[in-house]
């Protein structure tokens, strides 16, 4: 995949450029032509085995799949909100700006409309872009971003994988033409929480569990060979003392990245 980048934002420019430092990144320069060489990800876009899937003669993604493409988006997102040189929203998450590789794991694609995150809580003013279905409701009422944009973006993509129902779907009633929300899609930004909190909690769906020294893996532990059904069903049971769910993990929330190797 090659993108030209002399023509886009600064700070689309700014966030492939910190992209490029990375060795699984080449740029090419020939004459006028600025290119950025991206790994090849030939699975093509979540939203061919999402909602196309019959189509293009695909098999449909099975639960384990969809998890870990949700986990994959997840650290993605987490990565341009928090872990890169500057902070960045990304302002237009959705299922045909995912891309998926041979073994179906998902990289966030299409960064051209990217805008530099303000720091702390303030929201920056832009001028609307985006997909609508996938817009915050702020967003689309203002045209003020923070990085809640993403993560109400990212709730909308989730839903969609767990539903396999597009964000708008006009083949339906009206009452049911839109998916309904969750955690990550909450009206109010203050409401949703960061990346690094979505990962937290996809992480043990996917990688097995590994405890610290302040947990006891009997309470939290999840049994790999149960359905998610189950999973969800016995983290459920361990709200009220888990430190995964309590309530204060929403407004400090904490990088996914562990503070050492296990």
């Amino acid at each position: 995949m090659a993108t030209p980048f002399m023509t886009v934002g600064k700070a689309s420019r700014e966030m492939e450029l910190t992209y490029c430092a990375r060795p699984d990144c080449r740029f090419c320069i020939n004459g006028n032509e600025r290119l950025l060489v991206y790994e090849y990800m030939p699975q093509g876009t979540l939203t061919q085995h999402l909602f196309d899937w019959g189509e293009n003669g695909c098999a449909p993604l099975t639960w384990k799949q969809r998890v870990a493409i949700a986990l994959d988006v997840a650290r993605g997102v987490e990565y341009l909100h928090s872990l890169a040189q500057q902070s960045f929203i990304h302002r237009d998450l959705k299922p045909s700006n995912i891309l998926l590789g041979d073994d179906m794991r998902a990289k966030v694609a299409d960064f051209g409309l990217v805008k530099n995150a303000p720091d702390g809580k303030y929201s920056v003013e832009t001028r609307l872009a985006g997909t609508f279905g996938y817009l915050a409701h702020e967003y689309a009422a203002t045209g003020r971003v923070t990085t809640k944009v993403d993560v109400y973006a990212f709730g909308v993509v989730l839903m969609e994988l767990i539903t396999g129902r597009r964000a708008l779907d006009d083949t339906m009633p009206d009452e049911r033409s839109h998916l309904f929300h969750g955690h990550c899609t909450a009206h109010e930004p203050y409401q949703r929480p960061d990346m690094g909190h979505a990962v937290n909690v996809l992480v043990p769906l996917v990688e097995q569990w590994k405890p610290t020294s302040h947990e006891e893996e009997d309470g939290y532990g999840i049994d790999l060979h149960m359905s998610l059904p189950q999973a969800l069903q016995r983290w459920k049971a361990n709200e009220g003392t888990s430190t995964m769910f309590n309530d204060t993990s929403f407004s400090q929330t904490q990088s996914s990245i562990p503070a050492k190797p296990y």
